[in-house]
């Protein structure tokens, strides 16, 4: 066998500076077992103290030396890539020394964030048990984990996520934000049905998560919890695999991605069997575009709050509850064997738009309790949806005075806002006529006296407060 050193490497000496010689020892140790893997030797699942000179020029706050090279792979601090022994000592380590930057050029962000200049986790394709969340605390940003799996052990603690970031309980500044641009790619979280989920996001701007795969969660596969501008793209969430035993639908409890904030972005992402809700929207100014929901016949989105935009996305078999809608936007949509359902909370519609949607079943679009107020609604243009909030119907009478129009089947709500007719003829009409005010959603034109003609008349809901 030939020597586990090809080259010479630096070595320690007196004249050498604190972090000069703490990098020396971290590079060595690191080296020094990525060639016993190499020649086959057994490593020990856990590491073994730093020196002296390492622990004291360590900061209080980490428990690993800083490295100059910023890629940290965690089977240097002992972690098993093969997923058969407990890494989570090894892997916070790894995170500690991944965030140690005192021996880097100082560099801020936004509201004082250290910038990491990109420093990365790379898991190298490993698959690591832990059985305690894997931390980046607030303060952070310019990051990077990448490339492997974590799976929740048995004794994961069930109210806790894989990865956690940023803290619910940071000031932020202007921003609300005490981390800025965490950065997570090729990368699995299997939560086992044991851990509450995957990733856990608080206060954080400008973090992306993509491609990823989210399994076995038991509250959410992803939670945002305020902050800004999270953006998930090309990822895959499921509770559970469709081959996989799980509890009938109406037992379900778990959440695709969980989206309490505003300005968050998911695009082209799948969430697939089994969760009670696919995406759950509580914020406001969310973008959805692309996100196609088959999560096991519940709800595949559901928007709340106010002013979010929900585009080319494909409902399958799940249904899209919007409750009190305000200043949404629900465009270009595929809905499959299932329906959008309004569901009145508060009782109120105000300034929503629907168009261009394409429905295979009916009813397309359902409407659960009673909105006494429906003010700028647009419900049109869309595809094998027969009930909207603009109508147009045409009566045709022979010697009547009489004209009334009834538009509970075309009609979304129970009111009508304006009315237009017109009458046409074979012959001259010169008879006084009115609409009167409508009731529910009949619409009666009065002549002043019997006549033969046709009657066309359009409606509009959604207008007039």
């Amino acid at each position: 066998m030939g020597p586990l050193h090809s080259r010479a490497r630096p070595q320690i000496t007196p004249s050498m500076s604190l972090a000069d010689a703490a990098v020396v020892h971290t590079e060595a140790w690191q080296t020094a077992h990525r060639n016993m893997r190499l020649h086959g030797h057994q490593l020990s699942t856990t590491r073994s103290k730093p020196t002296a000179f390492a622990t004291s020029f360590a900061t209080s706050s980490f428990s690993e030396p800083c490295s100059s090279k910023r890629t940290i792979v965690p089977s240097a601090f002992g972690a098993d890539p093969t997923g058969i022994k407990d890494s989570t000592e090894a892997l916070q380590s790894a995170m500690s020394a991944l965030l140690n930057f005192s021996c880097i050029a100082k560099a801020s962000m936004v509201s004082n964030i250290t910038d990491l200049g990109g420093s990365t986790l790379d898991l190298e394709g490993g698959q690591y048990l832990i059985s305690d969340t894997i931390v980046v605390p607030q303060n952070f940003g310019n990051l990077y984990i990448v490339n492997g799996k974590l799976k929740a052990s048995p004794t994961f603690p069930s109210s806790k996520y894989l990865l956690s970031i940023g803290s619910e309980s940071c000031n932020g500044g202007n921003q609300g934000s005490c981390n800025e641009y965490v950065n997570i790619a090729n990368m699995m979280f299997d939560a086992s049905h044991v851990a509450a989920g995957g990733v856990y996001i608080a206060k954080t701007m400008g973090a992306t998560i993509q491609p990823a795969f989210f399994i076995g969660y038991q509250e959410a596969g992803l939670n945002i919890v305020a902050g800004h501008e999270v953006m998930v793209f090309n990822s895959w969430f499921a509770q559970y695999y469709w081959s996989e035993a799980h509890p009938p639908s109406n037992q379900l409890s778990g959440v695709g991605i969980s989206i309490n904030g505003n300005d968050h972005y998911v695009t082209n992402t799948i969430v697939f069997d089994f969760s009670k809700v696919g995406v759950y929207v509580g914020g406001a100014a969310n973008v959805l575009h692309g996100v196609h929901t088959w999560n096991g016949g519940g709800v595949g989105i559901f928007l709340g709050s106010n002013r979010n935009r929900l585009t080319n996305c494909y409902l399958d078999y799940n249904y899209l509850e919007v409750e009190d809608p305000n200043q949404h936007i629900v465009e270009s949509t595929f809905f499959l064997d299932t329906k959008m359902v309004l569901t009145a909370k508060l009782g109120t519609a105000s300034q929503f738009i629907v168009k261009g949607n394409s429905f295979t079943v009916q009813p397309s679009i359902q409407v659960n309790g009673t909105f006494n107020l429906v003010d700028n609604v647009v419900v049109a243009d869309n595809i094998e949806c027969p009930k909207n909030t603009r109508a147009t119907k045409k009566l045709t009478q022979t010697n009547s005075d009489t004209f009334t129009f009834d538009f509970s089947d075309v009609l979304l709500f129970r009111s009508i806002d304006t009315v237009l007719y017109s009458v046409s003829a074979d012959k001259p009409v010169f008879v006084n006529s009115y609409a009167q005010t409508p009731n529910g959603t009949t619409v009666t034109v009065k002549f002043q006296s019997p006549v033969s003609a046709s009657v066309t008349m359009s409606v509009a809901q959604g207008v007039l407060t």
